[in-house]
């Protein structure tokens, strides 16, 4: 690909970090809190973000371009201690598995809503945007996906889920 030895700021996590040694780069991870100024300082060439962030914390300005890949989902959890979750009664537990589950199904379609909105308002700023189709990653994300199906019961799990979400479009 063409980021082949490219510094990519990576969220610090090991699956993401994992998907962009593969790809051929240098993944580096940073803090969201931290990106803007090691963007703009060349301490990184590129990072794996979405358009939201890329137009609201203004990444943009230091871009020549954006890269609209797809290539991959960011899953949203909702997540408590144990410590905490063991405290609530059956009925509370279950209470809440049902608001959350509705709160980040409401989430998800909004942001499916929005994302256009943010790549819309990126070429309004005169941003270019090029766009890739799945062949672009498609070496690192057979892979990737090839190590953490074994690491990771729920990868599986979690395809399938997206595949069912997008009408079977593949991720």
């Amino acid at each position: 690909s063409d980021l082949r030895g490219r510094k990519v700021r990576v969220v610090p996590d090991q699956p993401l970090t994992d998907f962009w040694r593969v790809a051929h780069t240098a993944p580096t991870p940073i803090p969201l809190s931290s990106l803007y100024d090691a963007f703009a300082n060349g301490q990184v060439d590129a990072m794996h973000i979405d358009f939201e962030n890329t137009l609201k914390q203004k990444f943009f300005a230091h871009a020549g371009s954006v890269l609209e890949s797809n290539h991959m989902i960011f899953p949203m959890v909702a997540v408590a201690s144990e410590k905490s979750w063991v405290s609530f009664s059956e009925s509370d537990q279950a209470l809440l598995l049902n608001i959350m589950s509705a709160r980040l199904a409401e989430l998800r379609d909004t942001y499916a809503a929005l994302d256009p909105q943010f790549r819309d308002e990126l070429q309004a700023e005169g941003v270019q945007i090029n766009t890739t189709d799945e062949s672009f990653f498609a070496e690192a994300a057979a892979l990737w996906e090839q190590k953490w199906a074994r690491l990771s019961p729920f990868i599986s799990d979690l395809k399938a889920e997206a595949e069912l979400l997008t009408g079977g479009s593949s991720i």
